[in-house]
């Protein structure tokens, strides 16, 4: 029987819209069967939670880990993968996720920025957080954040994606590591997996 983590080590947050499934998806498909470290993704959609559930259904069928929305006071466990729920911000803690019902962030909720910033106060150097397509700058703050921490932030090329919004705000960031949509998932399960998630490349 798989148990929950008294305390992580280090965290991945992934944030995009709904325009990143793809890329999502790539992700899920490459984490191993446990993880070293929790990952949970933040991902701007509608305020159905009906249709919150029926996602993280969907996306529990692509790779080998579950995948459970957040609920308050959720703790980590190695053979789950997180996804925020519609409706609350995600607040990412050294024992596991909780939900805020703060007004939106980056005039989004879930706010990546949120989730990102939050992050970094906890896990400070041990953070790393991935940009996705995304239509907005929700996660640049939070990614600044994490940075300044001495945090690992990767992002897709936003060459390769329908809304670069926030991944083009990233290239302007000292120290953001990219890479296409299949090399940002290979980083992602070295990361989770202990490993390295392999050198900083430049965006095209």
């Amino acid at each position: 029987m798989v148990t929950a983590r008294a305390e992580a080590d280090g965290v991945v947050v992934i944030g995009g819209s709904a325009g990143s499934m793809g890329q999502v998806e790539a992700i899920l498909t490459k984490l191993p069967p446990l993880l070293a470290i929790p990952v949970v993704f933040i991902l701007h959609r509608g305020m159905d939670v009906r249709a919150g559930a029926a996602l993280a259904h969907r996306l529990g069928r692509v790779g080998r880990l579950e995948v459970v929305e957040v609920e308050d006071l959720t703790y980590y466990r190695p053979d789950q993968v997180y996804l925020a729920p519609p409706g609350y911000h995600t607040l990412i803690g050294r024992s596991g996720p909780t939900l805020s019902s703060e007004p939106r962030q980056s005039y989004s909720i879930p706010s990546i920025d949120s989730a990102f910033e939050s992050a970094a106060d906890a896990f400070g150097s041990a953070a790393t957080v991935v940009g996705l397509s995304c239509a907005n700058n929700d996660g640049l703050a939070g990614a600044r954040q994490v940075l300044a921490a001495g945090g690992r932030v990767l992002a897709v090329d936003p060459a390769l994606v329908s809304q670069p919004v926030l991944v083009r705000a990233l290239a302007t960031e000292p120290g953001v590591e990219f890479a296409d949509p299949l090399g940002l998932a290979a980083r992602v399960a070295g990361a989770t997996s202990g490993g390295s998630a392999g050198a900083s490349t430049a965006p095209s």
